[in-house]
């Protein structure tokens, strides 16, 4: 669901192809072309027709039986699962990191519920992925387990890959909340135009729910939601999982004190950093960022072309060996144009009360992303007027605490009423 370490991630490689071999609902996923072809620009439309789906296809159907085998196999507590699931594989019309039109892929799944009653809404943001050919539009995982999840408790659940990331079109925008807004909104209307299709009505309020760099993302959804972006949509309830939601003052000073695991904070900053500078241009050339070899290689590493052991083997054991000392001073302390991007991207849970319930779950036992994070944001939104309830996952780490949290957050959002 997130960068794991490089022990857990061969070992969760090799998870992901047992489970391959075992279900049959399950794809082979090794690149975009395993999953579907990747969109094409011929399919993009205006700015005008955000949320248009391009083209949709089902991509797993099963029964509530055979889906809770298969949440138990993705480590997920299935008990709250009520109804079989119908999961569709959507390209549908957005808008990219420059503002301009371009095409989304996202993973959209339905109950199937036997009633016309109005479904519940969710919208799930997935956390830190690098890898094209490992989100959840093309490749079996927990990220897909954990749209699947939500639909089997009741709601019609959309799932975006992010720009750069699944089937989309463009380059990652890692902790941008620009893009991610309109990743999320966006598939949030596909979901509406394909329910049409499957027979299925909508309420109007929509869940946000996300795990890391989706639990910071939720936040500029909720906001975005809230401020009437879409008049066919509304704020729900928010539940974000182990978020960064303090960049500069939390999560940058822990990857650079040894709070977050070294191994993880240089893939964390490794990929921060390259997309930030395709968006805001945080410097001239790669050498005023990284320290030699590192300067020639790491922009390529994250073009989502690469796999995970790739990424993994091209970087080095620690932040102060991939940075040079002077860019590590500009990212604690930041001026220009970085700064400019800082208010934009952080601290998303400030300066705004959000009109539904907030939950804020964290493991304590997190060397991904410090417990302090969470306890930031309830901070931010109490200064605004907003409760938050924090809830203590207990000496989880990161991805533990997303396995342990998510099920909770389905029963939670299916009992909410429209």
């Amino acid at each position: 669901m997130t960068i794991s370490n490089r022990s857990r991630f061969l070992g969760a490689l090799c998870t992901v192809a047992a489970l391959c071999t075992a279900l049959s609902a399950c794809e082979e996923a090794t690149g975009p072309s395993a999953g579907g072809k990747k969109a094409t620009a011929a399919q993009v439309g205006g700015t005008d027709r955000q949320g248009e789906v391009v083209e949709s296809e089902p991509l797993v159907s099963m029964d509530s039986v055979h889906l809770k085998d298969y949440l138990k196999q993705q480590g997920f507590d299935p008990g709250g699962v009520r109804y079989g699931v119908d999961a569709y594989r959507v390209l549908y019309r957005t808008t990219s990191v420059a503002g301009t039109p371009t095409v989304g892929s996202a993973v959209v799944a339905y109950p199937q519920t036997e009633d016309d009653a109005e479904l519940p809404v969710t919208t799930y943001l997935h956390g830190t992925n690098p890898v094209r050919a490992m989100a959840a539009s093309v490749a079996d995982g927990p990220d897909r387990a954990g749209t699947l999840l939500f639909a089997g408790t009741g709601q019609a659940t959309s799932a975006p890959d992010y720009p750069g990331l699944g089937l989309a079109l463009g380059i990652p925008a890692y902790m941008q909340a620009d893009p991610t807004v309109h990743a999320a909104l966006d598939g949030v209307r596909a979901t509406r135009a394909l329910a049409g299709k499957a027979h299925h009505r909508l309420r109007k309020e929509v869940n946000v729910a996300g795990f890391s760099q989706g639990a910071q993302a939720a936040m500029a959804v909720g906001r975005t939601l809230q401020n009437n972006a879409d008049p066919d949509s509304a704020l729900g309830a928010i539940a974000a999982v182990s978020g960064p939601h303090d960049i500069v003052g939390t999560e940058l000073p822990a990857a650079f004190d040894g709070r977050v695991d070294p191994h993880e904070a240089v893939v964390y900053l490794g990929y921060f950093v390259t997309a930030w500078n395709h968006s805001f241009h945080l410097y001239d050339s790669p050498s005023e960022a990284f320290q030699a070899p590192y300067d020639q290689t790491v922009e390529s590493l994250f073009d989502g072309s690469h796999p995970f052991p790739e990424i993994i083997q091209g970087l080095p054991e620690s932040p102060d060996r991939l940075l040079r000392p002077e860019f590590l001073e500009k990212l604690s302390h930041p001026s220009g144009k970085l700064a400019e991007a800082v208010e934009a991207n952080d601290r998303l849970c400030a300066g705004w009360a959000p009109r539904g319930p907030v939950r804020l779950y964290h493991g304590t036992a997190d060397k991904d992303v410090p417990y302090a994070n969470s306890e930031q944001c309830r901070r931010m939104l109490a200064e605004s007027g907003t409760k938050a309830e924090l809830i203590n996952a207990g000496p989880l780490d990161h991805n533990s605490t997303a396995i342990a949290s998510f099920p909770k957050i389905a029963d939670w959002f299916a009992s909410l009423k429209g």
